[in-house]
């Protein structure tokens, strides 16, 4: 599992790769991409909140990394 740090107002890019399609969400951002063999999903948007994320995978239920926003 990997954590990505980011401070508030960051502009954060994360970029998930599969072998099999999946949908892919961040928890407290409520953001969602659906990824596949090919296709990357991948998430930009501004750290607004302070705070530790789950990013989780939800078609093989497991958390894949933890988004750490610092002040």
């Amino acid at each position: 599992m990997q954590t990505i740090e980011a401070h508030q107002g960051d502009l954060v890019r994360i970029r998930v790769l599969s072998d099999r399609p999946d949908e892919i969400h961040l928890h407290g951002y409520d953001l969602e991409q659906v990824v596949a063999p090919g296709k990357p999903a991948v998430f930009r948007f501004e750290a607004e909140f302070e705070g530790i994320f789950e990013l989780e995978a939800h078609e093989v239920d497991a958390q894949i990394a933890e988004l750490v926003v610092e002040p």
